[in-house]
């Protein structure tokens, strides 16, 4: 073997010692770790509806222009901006 570092002789050691493990199926290999479920639920978002979106951009105008409190089908249309909304 040509001369090495002594400090890398311990790490050449072991990757003689494995390949020799490897090489007469002795070798015994750790066990996967368990799969784990993602910690997030994954939410689906639903179908973009332009008709819904529309309304709820209608009502947002509406409700800025007027300066008052929002009725109820203004109040559903905002909920519905939010689902809509793009990021």
């Amino acid at each position: 073997m040509e001369s090495m570092h002594p400090y890398y002789a311990p790490f050449v050691d072991v990757m003689v010692q494995v390949r020799a493990a490897i090489a007469n199926g002795t070798l015994i290999r750790p066990r996967p770790p368990p799969r784990v479920p993602h910690p997030l639920p994954v939410i689906d978002l639903p179908p973009h509806n332009e008709a819904e979106a529309l309304e709820a951009d209608m009502a947002i105008h509406r409700w800025k222009e007027s300066g008052g409190p929002l009725r109820d089908r203004d109040a559903k249309a905002m909920r519905l901006q939010n689902r809509y909304s793009k990021f």
